[in-house]
């Protein structure tokens, strides 16, 4: 038997094979112990459906940047006068209020010489008042002659000196960076410590100048820090620096974070801010039905 007789016979029996299965096919039952009338009385399985209602608003896109926390009041404690610390009424993380008394230098001196000067000028201008009775009619230069303008230049120094031995907060907020130590002798311009306010923090971060044009002030701001994993502290947009970085191309916006006394963010912490762009307006949004 020659190749080209097997494949003649090969082509007369595909189709007897293939109708042979189709009629097999046809004879069996559809489902055993299922009869056709219950399969055609079946309901159909029920299909949950969500009605919902699309409306239009303004797509917002959140823009990704990393800034540093700051405080918008911080200063440095300066020592007024020359001394020695006689007490130190704080630490670092000590909470003042504007003129609470942080440290005393020793004052003996100044005191003396406040009122050494007290009593020049009451010399003074008992002088200038004999000076003017005498010479009621004519101005010969009487406060010159008395001294009481000197006097009351030395007076004023000294009352200065004196309060100045004082150290004290010049508004309410954290003693930080205090380096005062009882004994220690201070110069005029000693820099002894600082005073940050915590009640308003921001936070500086720079944005593309390609992507400035998508934000404005007021917007909201998602801040996160490191040492508070999970946790966001909301803020708005409150600066955009109207010059852009030649070098970097960038732009500095300043976040404003929500006012919080019991807020744990600290000036210098590292941050990562998302500022709720508005991309385009007459985008849909699915609204789930009641």
């Amino acid at each position: 038997m020659t190749v080209r007789d097997i494949v003649r016979i090969g082509i007369i029996l595909c189709p007897i094979i293939a109708l042979a299965v189709v009629l097999g096919l046809s004879g069996t039952e559809t489902s055993p112990g299922i009869s056709e009338e219950a399969v055609a009385s079946a309901e159909p399985p029920e299909i949950s459906v969500d009605v919902a209602v699309a409306r239009r608003r303004t797509m917002v896109r959140m823009l990704r940047t990393a800034g540093r926390v700051r405080t918008l009041r911080e200063t440095d404690i300066v020592a007024g006068v020359e001394g020695v610390v006689l007490s130190s009424f704080v630490h670092n993380g000590s909470f003042v209020h504007k003129g609470d008394l942080l440290a005393r230098i020793d004052d003996r001196e100044y005191q003396l010489a406040y009122e050494r000067s007290a009593a020049d000028l009451l010399g003074a201008q008992i002088e200038y008042r004999t000076l003017a009775y005498l010479h009621s009619n004519r101005d010969d230069g009487i406060a010159g002659k008395s001294g009481i303008l000197q006097a009351r230049e030395s007076f004023e120094r000294a009352k200065r000196d004196l309060a100045m031995a004082g150290i004290r907060a010049p508004f309410a907020g954290f003693v930080a960076n205090w380096t005062v130590v009882e004994g220690e002798r201070l110069r005029p311009g000693s820099v002894v410590g600082m005073v940050v306010d915590l009640s308003r923090l921001t936070v500086d971060c720079e944005l593309l100048d390609v992507e400035i044009g998508r934000i404005a002030l007021g917007q909201e701001a998602d801040v996160e820090v490191p040492g508070y994993p999970g946790r966001v502290f909301p803020g708005k947009v409150e600066m955009i620096n109207p010059l852009v970085d030649q070098q970097s191309k960038t732009v500095v916006v300043t976040i404003a974070l929500r006012p919080d006394r019991a807020s744990p963010l600290r000036p210098g912490m590292y941050a990562s801010v998302g500022i709720h762009a508005h991309e385009a307006a007459g985008s849909l949004e699915k609204c789930r039905c009641r």
